[in-house]
């Protein structure tokens, strides 16, 4: 009996998986196996020191989904002539070849699905990629691509073919089974950086990613997770947030005695963990008399030096309207941390004050606060002009980080100030960006292959030569050599064609680096002249190229890419997991 107790012990953890259960779940679950006919007891949470925290949601439940879901997949790069491979699992082969038969058009001629694994021209590849809290299907999320195979020698050029995409799971087969969730393609994209010899990291052309390939066939779900369940509770908790923000459709649904379900509103779809901290910041006590005694409790906390500004602001922000008379007082207070919060509150209250209060931490350079206003500023969806307005004078500041920082806030709010042009297939997006500051480069490694240039007015200043030739034997990148001599109004481009193995004859391109930019990642296609209106350079080549250009002078401009937001851990291959949440 003893051995049977044990295995259903094992059986039941195995099934509930990681992630399922909280450290102070398991121990009230452990528990109650220590004595014969013994419950597990709740064990009390301290009570809070701040009042921000006193009778909230968030002191009687937890949340589950916050933490990225890890997904995982093999599929087919193709296009990548010569520079592929056969290698990998034999499982993984077989696994592909079985999907691409199922694939197969009824009546279409059939190439082996065999023939095109064992092609040069593809290879095939590990895809990952991680799902964040609270998406919702269509949503579009970056993948790392690997290639398999030790024979393939760069990704560089090549396109993923539709790929299914699984929960993580490392398979002893290789081949992971299980419910599709995403799909992934897309072009890859390697990045051109790191094979400088005085660079930290090296080139690996076999690793690449697909900005913004993955799909999410399957919405994500957020959930409550009563801490001692019961129904009564799960019903208030559904009302008290139905009542407060689901103005326009429910937000939340009490399904169990311990669950309740959590919709993200319409107004929090680009800032859902904004709304997940209101949630547990909300109290189930909403009569008016307690939350004018509430108010009051948290502005005399906000002045106190070691006051939690972020969590009053939570609490000030969850009670609404009624408590915007109590922060406006807080708009000029000699603490910069309460008069920013209490801003910051105001605004995303509704209050054009708060705006104001927001901005001047945003001009101030000498502000530790700088960053998050600015992005703060991003979000102002009401009375957009006054925000808008400081923002588009941050884009000449001094310091780079702030300039990128007022593009983005900007380019959410769909700003006049920037002018957005789709250039290729690939969806490559050039941004050309109003600014009297110095000349910049921004190119986005994340979710979409975009560029930005900062002043319209920027060009290459001949001599120019690309690539390099100290960089030429380092580069897979070398489809595109540029040349201009002192004092010419043209840059002359030769191609050279990777199926052909042909090189193009001399071919004019503008100076100008906005033109410059359009005509290399255009479709190629001929006017009416028989002129070519672009030369359909991949997104890796077109950074590379500027890369180059400003490394050598022949650009004056300072070039920024962003960091990606995949996890380190997915490009260098580390099992580590995010933690869940600060809750």
């Amino acid at each position: 009996m003893r051995i049977s107790l044990w295995v259903l012990v094992a059986c039941l953890v195995a099934a509930c998986g990681p992630g399922c259960m909280y450290p102070e779940e398991w121990q009230r679950w452990w528990a109650q196996f220590e004595k014969p006919g013994s419950q597990p007891t709740a064990n009390p949470r301290p009570e809070p020191k701040s009042a921000a925290l006193r009778g909230t949601i968030g002191r009687k439940v937890t949340i589950e989904g916050l933490r990225f879901n890890r997904v995982r997949g093999y599929g087919l790069v193709v296009n990548l002539v010569d520079t592929g491979g056969s290698g990998g699992p034999e499982v993984v082969k077989k696994y592909l070849a079985k999907e691409m038969r199922r694939r197969q058009g009824i009546g279409q001629p059939a190439i082996p699905a065999n023939q095109i694994i064992e092609d040069r021209d593809t290879a095939m590849v590990d895809v990952t990629g991680e799902i964040p809290t609270a998406a919702e299907r269509g949503t579009r999320i970056d993948l790392v691509v690997r290639a398999l195979g030790d024979d393939s020698e760069s990704l560089v050029g090549g396109l993923l073919v539709l790929c299914e995409l699984k929960r993580y799971a490392e398979s002893p087969r290789g081949v992971i089974s299980g419910k599709t969730v995403a799909i992934g393609k897309g072009p890859v994209f390697v990045t051109p950086f790191g094979r400088d010899e005085e660079s930290a990291t090296s080139l690996t052309p076999t690793v690449g990613m697909i900005l913004g390939g993955g799909i999410v066939k399957e919405p994500r779900r957020v959930r409550l997770i009563l801490t001692d369940p019961s129904y009564s509770s799960a019903q208030q908790i559904r009302r008290r947030l139905n009542d407060r923000y689901g103005s326009l459709t429910p937000v939340a649904d009490a399904i169990s005695p311990s669950l309740v379900n959590i919709e993200i509103p319409p107004d929090h779809r680009h800032r859902k963990k904004v709304f997940l901290d209101l949630v547990m910041h909300t109290t189930l006590r909403a009569d008016r008399r307690f939350l004018e005694t509430r108010i009051g409790e948290l502005a005399r906390e906000t002045v106190h030096p070691d006051a939690d500004y972020e969590a009053i602001s939570l609490a000030w922000e969850a009670i609404g309207q009624s408590a915007l008379p109590t922060v406006r007082r807080f708009y000029t207070h000699t603490s910069s941390a309460t008069r920013y919060y209490a801003g910051r509150t105001g605004m995303r209250l509704g209050d054009e004050d708060g705006i104001a209060v927001v901005a001047d931490f945003a001009r101030n350079p000498a502000s530790v606060l700088r960053m998050p206003a600015i992005e703060e500023l991003g979000y102002a969806a009401f009375k957009v002009h006054p925000a808008g307005e400081v923002l588009r004078k941050l884009l000449d500041d001094s310091d780079v980080r702030v300039r990128i920082a007022a593009y983005e806030s900007l380019r959410r709010q769909n700003h006049p100030s920037i002018n957005t042009v789709s250039l290729n297939d690939e969806m490559v997006i050039l941004d050309i960006v109003a600014s009297d500051g110095p000349f910049l480069i921004y190119a986005q490694r994340s979710l979409q292959p975009r560029i930005a240039i900062f002043g319209s007015q920027l060009a290459c200043r001949p001599p120019v030569i690309y690539p390099e030739p100290s960089n030429d034997s380092k580069s897979p990148f070398t489809l595109i050599r540029i040349n201009a001599d002192v004092g010419a109004e043209k840059l002359t481009i030769l191609r050279f064609n990777r199926v052909s193995r042909v090189v193009s004859p001399p071919l004019s391109a503008p100076v100008n680096i906005c033109a410059l930019i359009k005509y290399l990642a255009g479709r190629p296609e001929t006017d009416r002249n028989g002129q070519l209106r672009g030369l359909g350079v991949p997104y890796s080549e077109i950074i590379d190229i500027l890369y180059g250009l400003c490394r050598s002078g022949a650009i004056p401009a300072i070039l920024e890419v962003e960091r990606p937001r995949v996890t380190e851990d997915l490009l260098i291959r580390r099992a580590r997991e995010r933690p869940e949440s600060e809750h």
